[in-house]
């Protein structure tokens, strides 16, 4: 009986790699990147199995669907469900609270992630930590089931900029900061493979590091290529004048920015209507009637957190009177993304520090005219000049973002314009990977 049950067990760990990503039903640029991994293992091999670590009790086939709806990724068959687990983590909410988040969320992270491989059934052979919680690779390495382990990092979590910054100002906090580091890179050191998902987080990485450096590839995250018409003019007539932003409702997505910049847009453009000469002053007019803002993004219901932050959204659109000018767009599905991305004209993301920015990749993929702030993943890889040529446009404030977008509202269909927007879908061609050739490199380059 106890012979049986042993083998039964071996049989249960045979090909079954674990995915430790509590938030895996949260369909943001990471969750992208998660499933489309998990797609690729599964179509690999019919003999794979996946386990997800998540602190959500959701359906496994409602978020199989909500995946293909939001990401466009094919995992709703029947082939692919039934080798999917997806084990709630009881201990799940420990990952939410701590005064030093740094240290807590990523100690609680031991904590959590031993209750998935000790509780979850099976136990894996493989463990892959793409979540951001790489204190969790400790305890993968401790369970000698763990034959291979790696990790798909999206951003650094402490830079050695933060900690130099400390270093004049509290000694305590530096560290803090310092003693964290150490035991960050020894966490990601333990991982077999270790993969990044932009230039700029390679770089901070390894800045960080300094000499003693981990081996790391670097594999961007996936844009499916296939739902973008590259050699429409972009100056066709289904394009109006309409700026979209795409983020998760966070806080440091920056939407109050956003809502300042549109609204000093629009202060601008009555401004330099009442300068303009008369001919000018009914094109202006026209613009400045049609011009309108869609917020888009997804929020998780129960997180009350999200919910204030939302209501607080509105409350600042109601304020500044721009109910007609701007709207909101919660959850919306895949294709009706698409279809909003597909007929504006500009694009706006605020975040500091964007760790890559899948959405300002598909900006770029869609057309549309991108405005980022001059940090992070969009300076470093996305909006850099390809081939001599610009892309779109960086910003390292308000004021400069107010400036630019004025700009290119009132000068859309301009050869210099127009010239920006030939490059940029140059540059979407060769620099990003659609989700099945994203899959399968990043399998490759995790080794799993």
């Amino acid at each position: 009986m106890i012979f049986d049950s042993i083998i039964a067990w071996k049989h249960e760990r045979k090909n079954t790699i674990a995915f430790f990503h509590p938030q895996c039903c949260n369909f943001g640029g990471g969750e992208k990147v998660l499933w489309n991994i998990v797609y690729e293992v599964l179509a690999d091999n019919i003999k794979n199995k996946v386990v997800i670590y998540s602190n959500s009790g959701a359906v496994k086939t409602k978020v199989v669907s909500k995946v293909e709806e939001v990401f466009g990724i094919p995992l709703n068959n029947p082939a692919f469900i039934n080798r999917i687990t997806i084990v709630e983590l009881r201990l799940g909410f420990l990952l939410n609270i701590g005064v030093l988040k740094l240290w807590t969320i990523n100690l609680a992270a031991i904590i959590v992630s031993l209750e998935g491989l000790l509780f979850g059934w099976p136990l894996p052979e493989v463990f892959v930590e793409t979540a951001g919680f790489p204190f969790s690779i400790i305890s993968a390495k401790i369970l000698p089931t763990t034959k291979h382990i790696s990790t798909y990092i999206h951003y650094p979590q402490v830079r050695k900029k933060n900690i130099e910054e400390e270093k004049r100002r509290c000694f305590q906090r530096y560290f803090y900061l310092k003693i964290f580091s150490l035991i960050y890179k020894f966490s990601i050191g333990l991982a077999n493979k270790v993969v990044v998902n932009s230039n700029w987080t390679f770089d901070m990485l390894n800045e960080l590091w300094g000499n003693d450096r981990i081996d790391m590839t670097v594999c961007r995250p996936p844009i499916n290529m296939d739902n973008y018409s590259l050699d429409v003019p972009q100056n066709s007539t289904l394009r109006k004048d309409v700026i979209i932003s795409l983020a998760q409702f966070r806080v440091e997505k920056n939407h109050f920015a956003q809502i300042q910049i549109f609204s000093d847009v629009l202060k601008r453009l009555r401004e330099i209507k009442d300068k303009a000469r008369k001919e000018e002053k009914s094109i202006i007019e026209r613009i400045y009637q049609e011009l309108k803002f869609k917020i888009c993004g997804s929020s998780q219901d129960s997180n009350p957190t999200y919910r204030e932050y939302i209501c607080s959204l509105r409350k600042m659109v109601v304020d500044y009177g721009l109910e007609d000018k701007l709207e909101l767009v919660i959850d919306s599905s895949y294709i009706e993304l698409q279809e909003i991305m597909r007929t504006s004209k500009f694009a706006i993301h605020t975040m500091e520090d964007e760790h890559f920015g899948i959405c300002v990749a598909e900006f770029v993929c869609s057309g549309l005219l991108t405005f980022a702030h001059k940090s992070g993943g969009p300076e470093r890889d996305i909006l850099s000049n390809f081939k001599g040529g610009q892309v779109g446009f960086l910003a390292s404030n308000t004021n400069e973002f107010v400036e630019l977008l004025t700009y290119a509202i009132l000068h859309y269909d301009d050869h210099s314009i127009q010239d920006i927007l030939r490059n940029a879908r140059k540059s979407a061609r060769e620099r990003y990977q659609d989700n099945t050739s994203f899959g399968r490199t990043c399998w490759k380059a995790l080794n799993i």
